[in-house]
């Protein structure tokens, strides 16, 4: 589609990673205000940390060579002024007043905003997902081992692995020597902030940003969990945060929405398996990087098959 036509918000790809960062503003500062001021504090850290080494691994993403400007009494090629003349070429004069050299310069690419936009999308993701009270250097080496494992497999569209969910499974394996701090809350402290966290997903679903049938998929298993157990109100929010920004991210899921339903439905029945076999809110981490590894075998079946073609006699 050409992107003239496509409304301004979905025009580049930077642009959809700012106003998916703009969706989450009302939820993190609900969840910040209600009971979590520790997140300030995981936010600026994992921000910092993601924004200072995504220039380190991927220079050639966010910088580009300028060409060299010609030297002095170097040949300079100048089209003609109509199409299909033949460039002209003249020597360059001598200037003493000309400094430029052939050494070239480097400029801010336009994915350079594209890429540290992600990388503060995964850590506030992370942030929002780390557990509160616990250690915090586990989930900074998380992050930019998901960082570099990202640029390993050649960037966001072809990383099988949501970096968030690779960082909170690293920095929960790091922090197994110690304990990894769960919170409570009363449910009428925790409904708001899973609500509003729903709602940015509604509004990114509005947008035409995120898909909303993965969405439905993977909440359905965990509110039939929910509701049918007495685990801590913790939960709601990692339910709420998986179904908003993991269960909808199409750069991680197939390409038919029948394969992303079965995709996000798997990761919802994982996850709840897991949390009733008492592990903690964030070990919903582990649930989707098994069905996103899975998530190029079941995309080979559910994409249609062109029809078959009747060979001439």
């Amino acid at each position: 589609m050409n992107p003239l036509v496509l409304p301004p918000w979905r025009r580049s790809v930077a642009r959809r990673f700012a106003v998916t960062l703009l969706a989450m503003l009302p939820a993190l500062v609900m969840q910040a205000w209600q009971f979590d001021a520790e997140w300030l504090i995981r936010l600026a850290v994992l921000a910092s940390a993601a924004l200072a080494f995504t220039p380190v691994i991927t220079p050639a993403l966010l910088f580009t060579p300028s060409p060299p400007s010609p030297a002095m009494g170097e040949r300079v090629g100048v089209r003609g002024a109509f199409p299909g003349t033949a460039p002209q070429h003249h020597l360059r004069p001598p200037d003493s007043t000309d400094h430029r050299t052939p050494v070239s310069r480097w400029h801010w690419k336009n994915s350079g905003s594209a890429v540290l936009l992600d990388a503060l999308t995964q850590a506030t993701l992370l942030a929002a997902l780390w557990p509160s009270g616990s250690a915090l250097w586990p989930a900074i080496a998380g992050l930019i081992a998901a960082l570099l494992m990202q640029r390993l497999f050649g960037g966001w569209s072809s990383n099988p692995f949501p970096p968030s969910m690779l960082a909170l499974a690293v920095g929960l394996m790091l922090a197994s020597g110690s304990p990894v701090a769960g919170t409570s809350w009363s449910p009428s402290e925790t409904a708001p902030v899973a609500l509003a966290w729903l709602a940015s997903g509604i509004v990114l679903v509005l947008l035409r940003l995120r898909p909303w049938r993965p969405m439905l998929c993977f909440a359905l298993p965990l509110a039939l969990f929910l509701i049918g157990s007495d685990i801590g109100t913790d939960y709601w929010i990692s339910a709420a945060i998986g179904t908003t920004f993991i269960a909808s991210d199409r750069l991680h899921l197939p390409a038919h929405p029948l394969g992303q339903c079965l995709v996000a439905a798997l990761a919802g029945l994982g996850t709840a398996a897991i949390w009733l076999a008492g592990a903690p809110a964030p070990a919903l981490a582990f649930a989707w990087l098994l069905f996103t590894f899975l998530s190029p075998w079941i995309e080979q079946r559910t994409l249609p098959r062109p029809p078959a073609t009747i060979s001439e006699t």
